[in-house]
């Protein structure tokens, strides 16, 4: 339980240390941004931030395109919850595989 003197000095504090409170919060966001892209640029293995975002762009049109040709579960028939699936990790509509929610985590839990 917080007495009135510390919420009075704790007040205060703020009121004399605002622009360095809010230079402490900024200097924490900018590091928070740095850690997420160094974690992209490592995660691509020197790639670039820009290449990533060409191949997600890529990636979202393939997988509308496969939705769009095949519209259907390849297991069970379904249309509702439609996700894709990877038979191997490489960029291709042969590698790729549509199945529904139900269907995708079957596959997923039963290995």
């Amino acid at each position: 339980m917080i007495t009135e003197e510390k919420r009075k000095y704790l007040k205060e504090y703020r009121q004399k240390n605002k622009k360095r409170i809010a230079e402490v919060a900024k200097k924490k966001v900018q590091r928070t941004r740095k850690q997420i892209n160094a974690y992209h640029c490592k995660y691509q293995k020197g790639a670039g931030r820009e290449k990533y975002l060409i191949r997600l762009k890529t990636y979202k049109r393939l997988r509308k395109d496969i939705i769009e040709d095949r519209k259907v579960c390849e297991k069970c028939g379904s249309n509702k919850n439609l996700q894709i699936h990877h038979l191997e990790y490489k960029f291709g509509k042969e590698y790729l595989m549509l199945l529904c929610k139900k269907c995708h985590n079957e596959i997923h839990n039963s290995s």
